[in-house]
């Protein structure tokens, strides 16, 4: 009489080579991200039952230039603002250039970290003035990073606003809203205006 693992194993034999298994379903606790035709990509890490989140990826030219590494942000947006915060530890502010563009709706950080000069001399003599010298080691490595950001809304750059504060860059652009519309002031002309006053 034949067990249980020997029914299974023979039934497993007689299985069709050329039979292609499905998928396995993704499990509720993956954190596999999928990517739709849009180019946005989909968390698949959500609960059973809830729709995806998704999550707007940058376009494939959003490459650093040569030198630079790619800089990493969070975005966070609501309906009147989107902030935008990263991490620039060694940082000056004249290390700092942000270029916004209100008609491609994108925000362009570069920045660098600078090698300091030297401390001078806390006691220099009339011979030790002109310093000279060398680095013995160089094992510090000074980086350069480049982000352009693709924001998911129209922004005001008339009001934004960035600081640097220890290391941590926080941009704050507020979301434009559309205009009241300005209003248009109407004159009226009687037949006792004069024609050169009637068109001011």
């Amino acid at each position: 009489m034949l067990s249980f693992y020997q029914k299974l194993e023979s039934k497993l034999n007689e299985v069709n080579p050329d039979a292609v298994p499905a998928a396995p379903a993704p499990s509720a606790t993956s954190r596999t991200a999928s990517f739709k035709a849009t180019g946005e990509r989909v968390d698949q890490s959500q609960r059973p039952g809830t729709p995806p989140v998704s999550i707007a990826v940058d376009p494939a030219d959003n490459v650093p230039p040569d030198g630079m590494e790619p800089l990493d942000i969070d975005l966070f947006q609501s309906d009147a603002r989107m902030v935008i915060v990263a991490q620039l530890p060694g940082v000056a502010r004249d290390g700092l250039e942000i270029v916004m563009s209100e008609e491609e709706n994108t925000l362009t950080i570069q920045a660098e970290q600078k090698r300091p000069a030297p401390p001078p001399l806390s006691e220099a003599k009339d011979g030790d003035r002109d310093e000279k010298g060398r680095y013995v080691k160089q094992e510090t490595k000074w980086k350069r990073w480049y982000r352009k950001v693709y924001l998911p809304a129209p922004f005001d750059a008339g009001e934004a606003d960035a600081s640097l504060e220890r290391g941590v860059l926080r941009i704050v652009l507020p979301a434009k809203r559309p205009g009241e519309g300005k209003k248009l002031s109407v004159k009226e002309i009687s037949d006792e205006t004069p024609r050169d006053q009637a068109g001011k």
